[in-house]
């Protein structure tokens, strides 16, 4: 990672193994693309918990580097926990916004309330 950039990786464990969810531009392209919705949109989506199934898989899908088939990975949610990915998919969006910048650091649950706050900075979205 390059100087000044953020690192907005994030850890997240399907069915035992762990990945690390990266939010490049091209991943965040291919999601908006996908889900015919916004970075920003999601993120309020996230924030009210409004985030369905299949996003969180479509994210997790385009953030990680896998092999795992699509139905794989809505396979490894459910058996990994859907808390748990939604609190990655929630660390990575909080990282998204905030533009942290800690080489090597990991986050591996934010909270709900963590990502009102950021989304509550965003009122149009």
């Amino acid at each position: 990672m390059s100087q000044g950039q953020p690192n907005t990786e994030v850890k997240i464990i399907l069915d035992g193994k762990s990945y690390v969810m990266r939010s490049t531009f091209e991943a965040l392209s291919r999601i908006e693309r996908e889900l015919g919705s916004g970075v920003m949109s999601l993120a309020k989506k996230i924030a009210d918990g409004a985030l369905t199934l299949e996003e969180l898989a479509t994210i997790i899908g385009h953030a990680i580097e896998s092999d795992l088939s699509p139905d794989a990975i809505r396979a490894a949610i459910l058996g990994s926990g859907v808390t748990h990915a939604t609190q990655a998919v929630t660390g990575m969006f909080v990282r998204i916004f905030r533009g942290f910048h800690t080489e090597g650091a990991h986050i591996e649950a934010v909270s709900r309330e963590e990502l009102n706050k950021l989304a509550s900075h965003f009122p149009d979205i």
